[in-house]
């Protein structure tokens, strides 16, 4: 049973991505809360996995199995390389 989402691209990448872009406080405020709740960048894990995951041991989550709006959300971003080296 999927009841927690995990970001792909992890909240601490984005927020330095969105710093990374020169925009004026409330723009950059916009564009993180986008980015963080965009839909794309998001998967169900279950309770115990996405738990043991933040705790420090390491829930494997291959490749293969990020949907392609992930990739979507990520080439976008410039981002790819984070899919590429977090998961495989």
């Amino acid at each position: 049973m999927a009841a927690h989402w995990h970001h792909l691209i992890g909240r601490q990448r984005l927020h330095r991505y969105v710093g990374e872009q020169s925009l004026l406080p409330v723009e950059a405020f916009a564009l993180e809360r986008r980015l963080t709740h965009d839909e794309r960048n998001l998967m169900a894990l279950c309770k115990s996995c996405h738990i043991d995951r933040h705790g420090g041991l390491e829930a494997v989550i291959p490749r293969a199995a990020l949907p392609e709006d992930a990739w979507e959300f990520a080439r976008e971003l410039g981002l790819e390389h984070v899919l590429e080296r977090r998961y495989v």
